[in-house]
């Protein structure tokens, strides 16, 4: 029986030393272990591919079982970087499709993520306090 498919789609690449970064790591690789076949996808920063992976080993203490993959941010002066997410995102939405999974922790991907057929796993954190 093939396994269920995961995308777990995060805001941030991977280097940008953000705390999430790690709970993000965490969470892919707990998926990938309970039998999900899970794909990472985060947009491209300053670090290639061999970078990221060395970069998430570091973090992980042995090299991701989980897939990754990337895409571009669209650079739009003056824009403010959710609206350069979203645009981006909104124009390259294939990288979503074909998965049995979807799961987002940024809201403001949820927009996209709704209109692409998929179960939607949505981690909502109450960011007010």
């Amino acid at each position: 029986m093939p396994r269920s498919t995961l995308l777990y789609v995060h805001n941030s690449a991977i280097g940008d030393a953000l705390a999430n970064q790690v709970q993000t790591l965490e969470m892919c690789r707990a998926l990938q272990l309970s039998g999900l076949d899970v794909t990472l996808l985060i947009p491209e920063g300053t670090l290639n591919r061999s970078q990221v992976v060395t970069e998430i080993q570091n973090e992980l203490g042995e090299p991701p079982a989980f897939k990754i993959d990337f895409w571009q941010v669209k650079k739009i002066p003056g824009l403010p970087r959710t609206l350069k997410l979203l645009y981006s995102l909104r124009k390259q939405k294939h990288l979503l499709a074909g998965f049995d999974y979807l799961f987002i922790r940024y809201a403001p991907f949820l927009p996209i993520a709704v209109n692409v057929d998929t179960k939607l796993i949505f981690e909502s954190h109450d960011t007010s306090t």
